[in-house]
């Protein structure tokens, strides 16, 4: 994602919130600009390439980063299942169906199998149905090795963190009340 807009917008807007969360000021001044009757328009000819150049490690602790404080911050605005870009419907039904699955599987073992895992097998399937321009966009990026264990990282590996970082921010927001400031405790200045 990347964004142009006028110097004198950005002032008269406020800018980037000094106190927000540690990410997604971003997202938080293009609903501000919304909020004042900015119109965003998305150009898909204008390409921006980002290189994280993350490792096993640190794209598990950017997913649960992300999903922390994005969760939080859409429960705040009364927007959690609203398709916004990094939280897609497509990621979020991944994450769904990555729990539906556990649950399957463990109803597999308690149960005769067969119910839970042709539900699992269901689920699976739709899950791939539902991602597929993500995963042809894998291939067309990376050719099909790429594309394999892109998919194989997103379907079986990502969902964790993602999960994880959910959790955490429904707690964050429930607990908000004790700090109404919003800054993560984390995050608060020492005086």
């Amino acid at each position: 994602h990347a964004m142009a807009i006028h110097a004198s917008l950005f002032h008269d807007t406020g800018g980037f919130k000094e106190n927000f969360l540690p990410i997604l000021e971003d997202v938080e001044l293009s609903h501000r600009l919304k909020q004042h009757g900015c119109r965003l328009i998305f150009d898909p000819h204008i390409l921006v390439q980002h290189y994280f150049n993350y490792n096993f490690a640190a794209s598990w602790r950017n997913a649960l980063k992300k999903s922390r404080y994005w969760t939080s911050y859409s429960i705040k605005q009364h927007d959690l299942l609203a398709d916004s870009g990094t939280a897609s419907h497509e990621l979020k039904l991944n994450g769904c169906a990555y729990a539906c699955s556990i649950v399957c599987l463990g109803l597999a073992c308690i149960f005769p199998p067969q119910g839970p895992l042709t539900i699992l097998a269901g689920i699976a399937i739709l899950n791939l149905l539902i991602n597929r321009k993500l995963f042809q966009l894998f291939f067309k990026a990376g050719g099909t090795g790429f594309a394999v264990k892109a998919i194989g990282y997103y379907l079986l590996v990502y969902p964790l963190p993602v999960l994880q970082g959910s959790l955490v921010g429904i707690k964050d927001h429930f607990l908000r009340s004790k700090n109404p400031s919003g800054i993560p405790p984390e995050n608060v200045p020492r005086k």
